[in-house]
């Protein structure tokens, strides 16, 4: 059994049992979002900070999955060093693109190097895009 969870107590009127107005509900979805993103992102972060390539492209859709292996090496060789070091991810919002949503979150590392902003996109529990700039 999964621990308990907070945002499941919002989704019941306390001492009823009823279900929540729409807006705790809309809530509760959005944290369980937030959860699904952060989850993502730090596995597609772990894999990349030790060169997994193939578990990479476990966690991506088939189209995101075509990322070719020079490309995937280069950004691997670049962040990896600064995430070893240990990163902390701040939730900076949400961002509307055509039918879907954009997560972005600030990544800082523990060496202190420069900052980065990740924005990423999932489907189906898969990340569908990430941009790290």
């Amino acid at each position: 059994a999964e621990p308990f969870d907070r945002a499941d107590a919002y989704v019941w009127h306390v001492g009823c049992g009823a279900p929540a107005a729409p807006a705790v509900a809309a809530a509760h979805r959005n944290v369980r979002h937030f959860k699904t993103m952060i989850h993502l992102l730090e596995s597609i972060l772990a894999h990349v900070a030790h060169h997994e390539r193939q578990e990479f492209l476990a966690r991506c859709t088939p189209e995101f999955a075509k990322v070719a292996e020079p490309q995937f090496d280069k950004i691997s060789n670049q962040l990896a060093p600064h995430l070893l070091t240990g990163s902390t991810l701040t939730h900076l919002g949400e961002l509307k693109r055509k039918n879907n949503s954009v997560t972005v979150f600030r990544v800082a590392f523990g060496d202190n190097s420069d900052e980065f902003v990740a924005m990423i996109s999932e489907s189906g529990g898969k990340v569908s895009s990430l941009v790290i700039k």
